[in-house]
């Protein structure tokens, strides 16, 4: 097993829902995605990375939640029309405001131990045409290339450099003492409708450098208000 970085150096800014809760990627759920593309959500917990995992009772892998280079937020608004009935939709649309939050940053970047070669290979599969986030046949989240380290000497898969989290932990699994923020949610892929313990979570901090302490706490209530 082998300490790594991956880079995706992205061309596009990256949106996200704008009623949704906003939270990071992460590299196991996305890798997985890249395995199985549009398959059954009861197909994916079969799926098998070539990551190394950790935890008895709620294994996990070493795989981080994304960190952003230099990211920029905003909110862009645009009109879409869609038919309102089929018999009319030469005739008739039916005009609708949508608002989506984006970011915008030249790199998106994830800490991985695992098999680079394999991981490398996985990545391959896309045959490089790769998006991230919401609102991808738009256009949205296109990535201009991806670049998987030389083996580095430290894992920060799972705690990174100042020892806090780095990607969601299942508080069971951690002997440590816990310090930071605890979310009930999924542990591994697919994060939509995986089984939920109470998780120890990165801090926005991680992904959203300068973020004021009363926007952390209205975000962390919004997310906390979406798991009841």
């Amino acid at each position: 097993m082998e300490n790594f970085e991956i880079r995706f150096k992205m061309a596009t800014p990256i949106a996200f829902g704008y009623r949704k809760p906003f939270a990071p990627l992460m590299l196991d759920g996305l890798l997985t995605w890249m395995l199985k593309g549009d398959s059954k959500e009861e197909d994916l917990p079969d799926v098998q990375l070539p990551l190394e995992q950790s935890g008895e009772k709620h294994p996990y892998y070493h795989a981080s939640a994304w960190e952003l280079v230099d990211p920029e937020f905003g909110t862009y608004c645009f009109v879409k029309t869609k038919p309102d009935d089929w018999a009319k939709r030469f005739l008739k649309t039916e005009r609708m405001l949508e608002v989506i939050n984006y970011i915008a940053t030249p790199e998106v970047v994830f800490q991985a131990r695992g098999s680079r070669r394999d991981v490398h290979k996985i990545i391959a599969r896309t045959g490089g045409v790769v998006s991230l986030g919401s609102k991808r046949i738009a256009g949205w989240g296109r990535v201009n290339s991806i670049q998987i380290s030389n083996p580095l000497p430290d894992d920060y898969s799972v705690w990174d450099q100042y020892g806090k989290p780095a990607r969601p932990i299942p508080v069971a699994e951690i002997s440590r003492e816990v310090h930071g923020g605890v979310v009930l949610m999924p542990y591994k892929p697919p994060y939509w409708a995986g089984e939920k313990v109470p998780c120890l979570v990165p801090s926005l901090e991680r992904w959203w450098p300068g973020i004021s302490e009363k926007s952390i706490m209205e975000i962390e209530n919004q997310l906390a208000k979406s798991e009841t």
